[in-house]
């Protein structure tokens, strides 16, 4: 450890009045990586700023009004749809109607999931499992034949609970993540400061053993007379 010290400080520095260099080099250290690192968040929390504006700006504020047509529109369909089938339920007609709730479904995943994707992919991707799940909930309700209007409204009840979950998915991206959970995404940098920190801390421990051995006397210095009777 000492030859590392020797690397990063001179002799002729180590020499020097430590009890005045010790504290100036260790504080100057401290600060200039704390004031790195701050850059560095900074740096982070302007980029993940600006990504939320673009997302909000160009993907939710003129997509809004497509989600909710899509979730009312798989509602209406449905009912039209089985009551079309209660007086032609062959299966042409049926893989007719199905296309449809196909076709809104695609739509949805290009015009604006995949807008998502780019920024917040995993975002993207629970919004294609509901996207999926209400396309299943609407296929099963016609084809199992059974068109009462108790069956239809829990129906509609099930769509309205995943319209929901969909809005509350889209703004996830906006949600406060807690101190654990960043530390967690962003271990690489929490390890780095933390071995940062420790490596000044030998650093400094072992500066200050040098000046501490210094300023004690040598058993081959003579005392005074001053050190003789305060002893």
């Amino acid at each position: 450890m000492s030859n590392i010290i020797l690397m990063i400080f001179p002799q002729f520095i180590i020499d020097f009045d430590q009890s005045i260099l010790l504290p100036t080099i260790l504080s100057s250290t401290v600060l200039i990586a704390l004031f790195v690192i701050g850059r560095f968040l900074d740096s982070l929390v302007e980029r993940k700023r600006n990504t939320q504006e673009w997302y909000m700006k160009m993907v939710l504020e003129p997509h809004t009004k497509l989600i909710h047509e899509y979730f009312q529109n798989s509602i209406d369909q449905t009912k039209n749809f089985g009551d079309e089938l209660t007086k032609n339920s062959s299966i042409e007609n049926k893989m007719l109607l199905f296309e449809v709730f196909a076709n809104d479904k695609r739509r949805v995943e290009f015009n604006f999931i995949l807008l998502v994707s780019k920024p917040y992919p995993d975002t993207a991707n629970n919004l294609t499992k509901f996207v999926n799940d209400l396309h299943d909930k609407c296929i099963s309700f016609l084809d199992e034949g059974d068109y009462s209007l108790r069956k239809f409204e829990k129906l509609e009840k099930d769509l309205m609970s995943l319209k929901g979950d969909f809005f509350q998915e889209i703004y996830h991206p906006f949600r406060i993540k807690s101190t654990w959970k960043w530390i967690k995404n962003n271990y690489l940098l929490t390890l780095v400061v933390i071995l940062f920190m420790f490596f000044m801390y030998i650093i400094g421990s072992n500066l200050k053993t040098k000046a501490d051995q210094k300023d004690l006397p040598t058993s081959n210095s003579p005392i005074s007379t001053e050190q003789f009777r305060q002893g």
